[in-house]
């Protein structure tokens, strides 16, 4: 990245897109100058939810077209830092819930302690993946 840039990394499933993922995407943009967004793995994603429903590849594709991102890469968990080190990220947004498990704790002490700033982006009311979800279920009923 070019002198004097900020460097901004959130990251997610990104399985069904909707306004509420384009509006933390662009709150995370505006925090910087370069915008990465991890796209969690398949097997990162079965150890909390859910097989996907839209495979790894497909929704890393589908984020890299969005033009609020800058680069996308692969996020295997929640300490994982590759994409940190590849950027030289500085700041790292997360969501409101972003410590509610052991791990996330962790990782927020690692980034603190590497210099990198957590920055809580709220979330869009009314609007979430599973609310679309349902509402496709009981359509088909």
């Amino acid at each position: 990245m070019g002198h004097g840039q900020h460097v901004v990394y959130i990251s997610g499933c990104w399985e069904i897109l909707h306004v509420g993922h384009v509006r933390v995407l662009e709150r995370a943009r505006a925090l910087g100058d370069f915008l990465v967004v991890g796209v969690n793995t398949d097997r990162f994603l079965r150890t909390y939810k859910p097989e996907p429903v839209v495979g790894f590849e497909e929704r890393r594709i589908v984020v890299a077209a969005l033009q609020v991102v800058d680069a996308v890469v692969p996020h295997d968990g929640f300490g994982d830092l590759t994409g940190f080190d590849e950027y030289g990220v500085q700041i790292r947004a997360v969501g409101p819930e972003f410590g509610l498990y052991e791990e996330q704790r962790v990782c927020r002490a690692r980034l603190v302690q590497r210099g990198i700033k957590i920055v809580v982006l709220p979330r869009t009311e009314g609007v979430s993946a599973q609310m679309i979800k349902e509402k496709i279920i009981c359509l088909g009923r």
